[in-house]
């Protein structure tokens, strides 16, 4: 987050969020942290959990509504792409963040959840192949609900949630 002007204060930003059918996501609205850039625009410094509009170090523009910054649009991708997995024993969740670690990716849990950011330098073959792999073992289900990087030719099951997830792939 180079571009960011130091002395300025981070924002939280929202994201209006559309539920489906069986009310998911949780909640209508999403915030995430940001750092407002010199030109009024503002770079994600969050991983987000529920939306599908931004990844990490994407640059938006926001409308300002009764003093609350309202997410208006994206204005410059990162190439980040996010992936969201719902581990189902949680007992392994710290061993599976590792891993991710180790394959170049960040994320933020829950417990359960957890919201990854693959950053645009890191190889995503060798990821899939980890969430294929770990969803084949029920270990997860995963979704790919912002994906700037190539995708792979093997379609990803979107697993998420068990009743069979948002089947969103996200952005090319």
């Amino acid at each position: 987050m180079t571009n960011a002007e130091p002395d300025l204060p981070a924002a939280k930003i929202t994201f209006r969020l559309v539920q489906d059918a069986d009310g998911y996501p949780p909640g209508n609205y999403e915030s995430m942290w940001a750092r407002r850039l010199p030109d009024g625009t503002y770079e994600i410094d969050n991983i987000p959990f529920y939306s599908y509009d931004v990844a990490v170090g994407d640059i938006v523009k926001v409308q300002e509504v009764d003093g609350e910054l309202f997410f208006s649009e994206r204005v410059k991708d990162s190439g980040n792409s996010v992936i969201r997995m719902r581990i189902y024993d949680p007992g392994e969740l710290d061993s599976v963040r590792a891993e991710l670690r180790a394959l170049g990716c960040d994320s933020e849990g829950d417990g359960i959840v957890l919201a990854v950011n693959v950053p645009a330098d890191v190889p995503y073959g060798p990821i899939f192949r980890f969430l294929i792999e770990g969803d084949r073992a029920k270990r997860w289900g995963f979704e790919e609900a912002v994906l700037c990087h190539e995708a792979e030719l093997l379609p990803a099951k979107r697993t998420l949630r068990p009743t069979g997830g948002r089947r969103k792939a996200g952005r090319t």
